[in-house]
């Protein structure tokens, strides 16, 4: 009886010994590794690259984000809004033709690259120009970058206009796009990307975000300018013929308007139980067209009870802008006619031709483009 009793004690010792060590063990190895995550974190930080990429995966299979804390509105020491309340549940397409008919779409706010600094960083901004793209569109983007783009650093007089442009676009396709957006970025610091997909008949999402955008960041700058980025603008003369706008024009979309019929069929094709009306309202050609800024958030606001429309220029000048009651103000004699040959300053070799429809003043422009007459460009053809 007194072995056995004996032999459970020895039993029963051994087992908080063994408790006792690995509990050391563990306090041993904790300690080791606060060490060591203090001592690697100040010299490997994660850098904005690695953490665009971790949000790109984060977000990569999700179609619905939701917040269950919405985003609290806050001013800045000018009294504008630099914040604003989401939705408890948003929708953001990633492929085209998914977005919910018979419905206002969503307005992405979530930014992958953000630049919410631009318009602080480029002080007395007179014209803010937002410019959808597409990744692959490199070329295009470096052509407006050395191009209208650059006019801030031209001395012209008193037709000088202070001018920020910045790119919109959607979400990388994989990891290895990502990288290439990040170096741009990173070159350049005007690139908007937002959670979003990069789709041609997702336009107006990518608008919808370039208006959110502004109305946030850039509240302050008098203009607004959206352009495609295969259009090349006189941004001086454009600039000068605002400056002569009474104030009832200035109440309005500045831009070469136009009227359509709905397409049924080929690129521009819509479905009716998207847009059952044979035609379009009256709205804006995309190329180019102005509107002072502080009216940009009546367009936000009545995007919430307007249905979508994949035509972004139909949506956001025409349906948008009835909505909003605001008109649009005829400026046919600034918008396009001649054809010029663009050429850029990376490859002289790789040349395009851009039409348009009026001989713009494009002199000061002469150390990266070179203006070919309309007459010479028809012989070659």
């Amino acid at each position: 009886m007194i072995c056995i009793k004996y032999k459970s004690t020895r039993v029963i010792g051994s087992r908080k010994l063994r408790r006792v060590v690995a509990a050391l063990v563990a306090f041993v190895l904790t300690l080791y590794l606060l060490f060591v995550i203090g001592t690697l974190t100040p010299e490997y930080p994660i850098n904005q690259m690695q953490q665009q990429l971790l949000n790109y995966a984060l977000v990569k299979e999700r179609h619905v984000y939701t917040s269950s804390t919405p985003e609290i509105n806050k001013t800045d020491d000018d009294g504008r809004t630099v914040g604003d309340n989401e939705p408890p549940s948003t929708f953001i397409p990633y492929e085209p033709d998914t977005s919910p008919l018979g419905r206002p779409p969503d307005i992405p706010k979530r930014f992958i690259i953000e630049e919410a600094d631009y318009c602080h960083r480029h002080p007395d901004l007179q014209v803010i120009a937002f410019v959808p793209s597409s990744i692959g569109r490199a070329s295009e983007r470096n052509l407006t970058r050395t191009s209208w783009a650059n006019a801030s650093a031209y001395d012209m007089g008193d037709i000088s206009v202070n001018i920020g442009v910045v790119f919109l676009i959607g979400r990388a396709k994989s990891l290895d796009e990502q990288k290439i957006i990040h170096e741009e970025s990173q070159r350049y610091h005007d690139i908007v990307q937002g959670d979003y997909g990069d789709h041609y008949r997702l336009l107006t999402y990518k608008g919808l975000a370039g208006l959110y955008w502004i109305s946030r960041h850039c509240a302050h700058v008098p203009w607004t300018l959206h352009s495609d980025d295969d259009t090349h603008i006189d941004i001086f003369l454009y600039h000068r013929a605002l400056k002569e706008l009474d104030d009832e024009a200035k109440k309005m979309f500045i831009c070469s308007h136009m009227y359509g019929p709905v397409l049924r069929t080929g690129r521009w094709k819509v479905r009716y139980e998207e847009f059952p009306q044979d035609e379009y309202p009256l709205y804006c050609s995309g190329g180019v067209w102005f509107l002072q800024t502080k009216l940009v958030p009546k367009l936000l606001e009545a995007s919430k009870s307007v249905n979508f429309l994949w035509v972004d220029d139909a949506y956001v000048t025409g349906l948008l802008a009835e909505k909003a009651g605001i008109g649009r103000f005829p400026f046919h004699n600034y918008y396009g006619g001649a054809e010029i040959k663009l050429t850029p300053v990376e490859s002289r070799s790789e040349s395009r031709v851009l039409v348009t429809k009026q001989p713009f003043k494009l002199y000061h422009y002469r150390s990266t483009i070179s203006i070919i007459p309309a007459s010479s460009i028809s012989e070659s053809r």
